[in-house]
């Protein structure tokens, strides 16, 4: 024979609602307690048709602990409070500790800075130095150039004024030659010594033209003497450098 036993586990139906009808074993909150029907009502607990499960109670205030609790209770949130000021603290040193290797990048970067401005000037240096060594040299270059020109020239003036020397002086012995073999015709005749006298100015006067194209051919100061020396009957005339005292 098999026995209907109904309901035989609560329900927990939540919050009591006015109107809403409950059976045995249903289980509502309402007044902050806790209430078991134990017959069908619509009735609102707490009433005959309701059983208190858990009575409403008082809310704690501080004076309910004592101090051992309260540091109980606290001890989480204290914990709690150490390890993240622990933390802070780790966070706060490896900020520092990235704050000086910030700086430290910060000042290599600006010595090398720094340094490749210094290196970069001092290679502007070097460049305009090798470029003015360049110029004097090839000023130098040129001067040199030039002063071998003057040389060469100076050199042939030299030998054009040497040439013109010689060739004076030969004019000259041809004119001494002359006035010699006058003088000579003038001891052999006296009808003829005016002539020879004549002949001897003459030659007298294109030795000292000779001369004095000597002089021009060497040098502006450069002066030339004729000398005249007698021999017997004959004169002889030389060109010299020095005036006889």
């Amino acid at each position: 024979m098999i026995k209907d036993l109904g309901r035989i586990a609560v329900i927990h139906r939540g919050e009591w609602q006015n109107g809403n009808s409950y059976d045995k074993l249903d289980v509502v909150s309402h007044g902050g307690s806790s209430y078991m029907c134990v017959s069908p009502t619509t009735e609102q607990p707490p009433s005959a048709s309701w059983k208190i499960v858990a009575l409403k109670g008082d809310a704690f205030v501080y004076s309910d602990f004592t101090e051992e609790q309260i540091a109980g209770l606290m001890r989480p949130a204290t914990d709690a409070a150490k390890r993240a000021d622990d933390a802070i603290g780790r966070v706060d040193e490896e900020h520092k500790q990235l704050e000086l290797l910030r700086q430290s990048y910060a000042d290599s970067e600006q010595g090398i800075s720094k340094k490749f401005e210094q290196v970069r000037q001092e290679s502007a240096d070097a460049v305009e130095r090798s470029k003015k060594a360049a110029t004097d040299a090839e000023s130098a270059v040129k001067k040199a150039n030039a002063a071998a020109t003057k040389a060469n020239t100076a050199a042939g003036s030299v030998d054009a004024s040497k040439d013109n020397a010689e060739k004076a002086a030969t004019a000259a012995n041809e004119a001494a030659g002359k006035a010699n073999a006058a003088a000579g015709s003038a001891n052999d005749s006296s009808v003829t010594a005016s002539n020879a006298a004549a002949g001897a100015e003459q030659a007298k006067t294109e030795a000292l033209k000779a001369a004095e194209e000597a002089r021009g051919s060497i040098s502006a100061d450069k002066k030339i003497y004729i000398t005249y020396d007698t021999v017997g009957d004959t004169q002889y005339l030389t060109l010299v450098d020095m005036e006889e005292s």
